[in-house]
């Protein structure tokens, strides 16, 4: 908002400014044109003392024209700046909107991405820890399938030894 108030501060400085310039260059266009008014009268009083009134209200109507041609100048500048400034108004709450939804969408997005994630990891949490158990089950049982085959093992090699004594 302050920034806002300082814009328009600075805009009412520089139309200020151009005011006060077209003025000077009116004035100083005002003199030059009243003087040359005053030569062209007085030689058309003494060469055409019967055109004088004619002559005057050419210059008036030449003089309204110049005013008229820097007062339309000085209108489209203005309502140029007019419409660039509310336009930049305009663009920068648009992209104040756009940021706005883009995050509140990235934001959505972001949370579904990781609550995927937490899905993926629990199942794969849960799928290592079932094949650690089952490789620890599997191992326990190999272990005593390993002792019991041994203790078979030494059976049947006592057996066998016990018959090769006997024959």
């Amino acid at each position: 908002m302050r920034r806002f108030f300082v814009r328009m501060r600075l805009a009412k400085e520089h139309v200020e400014w151009v005011f006060e310039q077209t003025w000077d260059f009116i004035m100083v266009r005002f003199r030059q044109e009243a003087t040359l008014s005053i030569q062209r009268t007085f030689r058309g009083y003494v060469d055409r003392q019967s055109a004088q009134e004619d002559l005057k209200q050419l210059e008036e109507i030449k003089r309204e024209l110049a005013i008229n041609r820097n007062v339309t100048f000085i209108q489209k500048w203005i309502r140029g700046y007019l419409v660039r400034s509310r336009l930049d108004r305009l663009k920068r709450a648009a992209n104040y909107i756009e940021g706005f939804v883009r995050m509140r969408w990235l934001r959505k997005y972001f949370l579904l991405m990781r609550r995927a994630a937490v899905m993926i990891q629990r199942f794969v949490r849960s799928k290592i820890s079932k094949s650690i158990a089952a490789d620890d089950r599997m191992s326990v049982f190999l272990k005593k399938n390993h002792q019991f085959l041994q203790h078979l093992r030494k059976v049947e090699q006592a057996i066998m030894f016990q018959e090769g004594e006997n024959s």
